[in-house]
């Protein structure tokens, strides 16, 4: 990709069913999955792969930028998997502003560079490009070859590879 998209929810886009599978031209929850992961071993092959979103039903608000996904989502974009109950994502000029996947819980998979599974999950998984943050929060559980960290909140620096995690009080 040159680094412009397309707008990313057009009118006219087709809903089919019974999967409702929606082909999107922008990296709506690739900053849920490939982006969030990327920077803990995963290979950023994926990014130029088509996006498939299915949710049962879909709303978008054309004038605020932000775009809710319910029911039953599930993003997939190459080997990157995302599942959840609901996915709200804001944008400002086309750009991804803030991403929320929510669930019980939440979840995200991949295999890293070495071909090793990534897992993770929350009751909450939230994700700011701009801060390069990438926030866990309830029953939140990192999973990376074996090694599991979990926490009421788990936090994590995409940029320093730091990861935080504690109480949220």
């Amino acid at each position: 990709m040159n680094g412009s998209y397309p707008r990313p929810f057009k009118k006219e886009q087709p809903m089919h069913s019974p999967n409702r599978f929606l082909k999107l031209a922008i990296p709506l929850l690739f900053a849920l999955g490939l982006g969030i992961m990327a920077p803990i071993g995963f290979a950023l092959a994926d990014e130029d792969e088509p996006i498939e979103i299915s949710a049962d039903s879909k709303q978008t608000d054309f004038k605020a930028g932000v775009a809710t996904f319910r029911g039953d989502v599930d993003f997939r974009q190459g080997e990157l998997q995302a599942f959840g109950e609901q996915a709200d994502l804001q944008l400002e000029n086309g750009q991804l502003v803030r991403a929320v996947l929510i669930g019980s819980p939440a979840r995200f998979q991949q295999r890293d560079e070495q071909g090793e599974l990534i897992k993770g999950q929350a009751d909450t998984a939230e994700y700011e490009p701009a801060k390069n943050l990438l926030t866990l929060t309830g029953n939140a559980r990192l999973d990376r070859a074996g090694d599991i960290l979990r926490a009421p909140l788990i936090t994590y620096n995409l940029a320093t590879e730091v990861a935080n995690a504690g109480d949220p009080e």
